[in-house]
């Protein structure tokens, strides 16, 4: 969280896509107060859709995928598939299907 609260405060729009279950939400909303509280012009965007499974982390030049879990559970301790790749074409295709299925800033 800290290093996404950064990045907004750096200027970059961060959205976050998660499923609204367990301590998601509330997760959600201390990093609203992180970068600022919702204030309007916040680079801080959020989506809570019900059927999301995907995992991923897209920037402007690069796109991690696979079955991590962004949780420390998913980084430091389970045996997790995933991707890294910088190619421009796949990220842009990435880019594109995030954005049709996610949205981002508006």
């Amino acid at each position: 969280f800290d290093l996404l609260a950064e990045l907004c405060r750096r200027g970059t729009d961060v959205t976050v896509v998660t499923r609204p279950v367990d301590g998601n939400p509330a997760a959600m909303a201390q990093l609203t107060r992180m970068v600022g509280g919702g204030m309007p012009g916040s680079r801080l965007h959020q989506r809570f859709p019900n059927d999301l499974h995907a995992k991923g982390l897209l920037g402007e030049h690069y796109c991690v995928f696979g079955s991590m879990n962004f949780t420390r559970n998913g980084i430091e301790k389970l045996d997790e598939v995933i991707c890294y790749t910088t190619d421009e074409q796949q990220v842009g295709v990435w880019r594109l299907d995030f954005q049709q299925e996610y949205g981002g800033a508006q």
